[in-house]
């Protein structure tokens, strides 16, 4: 029983140090390819929007999706609820999300959005600037 739990620490020692200098340890990009909505919207630390609650304070967070099941491919639904389709990409060191050439661009509607990526496991938190606020939201799939 005792090997098995050092096997268990050792085992992830050995495959990292297995990696070169500049090698990335895992690609996420795979765990990105999912289609997803919104679970619960903080903006600077307050709650303001939570799916299993039936009064919310911003109950436009509701209408967001986000769908990155193609590659390179983003479908993005916004608080007013105008779809738009474009790229996505994550950077290099996978903690950005960038949405880019969305279209249509009606109304003012962003033609891209980047939000820092805080999770992805199960669940996908990111973060971004709304006006001078913080918005931390939580993805769920469906």
């Amino acid at each position: 029983m005792k090997r098995i739990k050092y096997l268990g620490l050792l085992l992830p020692l050995l495959l990292l140090s297995g990696c070169k200098t500049g090698e990335a340890f895992l690609d996420l990009t795979q765990l990105f390819q999912e289609n997803w909505r919104t679970k619960t919207v903080q903006e600077d630390g307050l709650l303001v929007y939570d799916r299993t609650k039936v009064i919310n304070v911003m109950p436009n967070y509701s209408r967001v999706r986000l769908d990155l099941r193609q590659p390179a491919t983003a479908a993005y639904t916004n608080t007013a609820g105008l779809a738009q389709t474009g790229t996505w990409r994550l950077s290099d060191d996978q903690l950005t999300l960038y949405l880019e050439k969305l279209s249509p661009a009606t109304n003012g509607a962003e033609t891209s959005v980047t939000f820092q990526v805080k999770k992805i496991s199960g669940e996908m938190v990111l973060e971004r600037y709304v006006g001078a606020k913080i918005a931390r939201m939580t993805l769920e799939t469906y």
